[in-house]
């Protein structure tokens, strides 16, 4: 796994050579933490950790599973305090070659494929991570948000 700090706010890749069976745990630094709560306009992530299972499912197509669990800072613009979530959610994504679509369409009842097109020769796990974030902490913020207007 490698990083590469100036691709995104929190980038570990895995090469498709590396992968077939593989547990992961990761977490981004203080720096990638402050970027990822600047990227979803949050106050502050204080702690982040996934942890990931890696496997391949068939030729050309991978699973990604795990949990990740984050701390949350939220500052509401008329609040007067910071409001402290835990987030707990599980992470499941299918990546799949070209090869590994074109079976996946093929062996798909209606031809379409529910998998990530992999570009290159790596996942880029720390930005599955990121976006498994960013959709859990859609309803948090909504909660916020009705919590403002009094619902």
């Amino acid at each position: 796994m490698t990083e590469s700090p100036s691709a995104g706010e929190f980038c570990r890749f895995v090469g498709l050579d590396d992968l077939g069976r593989k547990d992961l745990s990761l977490g981004p630094s203080a720096v990638e933490r402050d970027a990822l709560a600047r990227r979803f306009l949050i106050a502050d992530i204080p702690s982040l950790e996934a942890k990931l299972k890696i496997r391949r499912k068939a030729m050309g197509v991978f699973e990604v599973s795990g949990t990740l669990e984050a701390d949350i800072v939220f500052m509401a613009p008329d609040a007067e305090n910071a409001m402290d979530f835990t987030v707990n959610e599980s992470i499941e994504e299918v990546f799949a070659t070209e090869a590994g679509w074109e079976n996946l369409r093929e062996s798909s009842i209606e031809g379409e494929v529910d998998a990530e097109l992999i570009k290159g020769d790596r996942i880029d796990v720390g930005e599955v991570v990121a976006q498994n974030l960013s959709l859990a902490l859609d309803p948090v913020l909504l909660k916020i948000g009705s919590l403002d207007e009094g619902a």
